[in-house]
């Protein structure tokens, strides 16, 4: 373990080296060493198969997003349908669907197997 000082905080951060990481849970026979082993080769794999591993975590978040957005897009087809939207609504909905557009477009492409890493670095 190493203490170094970042840009902006206050206290030291804790780095960790990823071989003793793997060292350790690799020799240790707890469950969380076991579990950890499996988590760990599980991401070897997806970088050895497929050249990138998923964080479920973030697609996760996303999705939570897509709902979102859904459920505006929803509220804006049907405030339309009634013309009870004001100027200011009109801005805050075309601000809403502007930030999400980009997200709804990964799980889009993540969704029908045609997302292209390279192209969205």
């Amino acid at each position: 373990m190493q203490k170094m000082h970042i840009a902006n905080s206050d206290k030291p951060v804790a780095f960790y080296s990823l071989d003793v990481i793997l060292a350790v849970g690799y020799r240790t026979n707890s469950k969380t060493a076991i579990e950890f082993r499996k988590w760990a080769t599980q991401r070897l794999k997806d970088y050895l198969i497929k050249g990138f591993a998923v964080n479920e975590k973030r697609v996760k978040e996303y999705q939570e997003n897509l709902i979102e957005l859904q459920k505006t897009i929803k509220l804006i087809q049907d405030s339309v349908e009634l013309k009870e939207l004001s100027t200011l609504e009109s801005k805050g909905f075309l601000s809403i669907i502007t930030n999400y557009t980009q997200s709804f477009i990964l799980l889009n492409q993540f969704d029908s197997d045609s997302l292209n890493l390279l192209t969205q670095i």
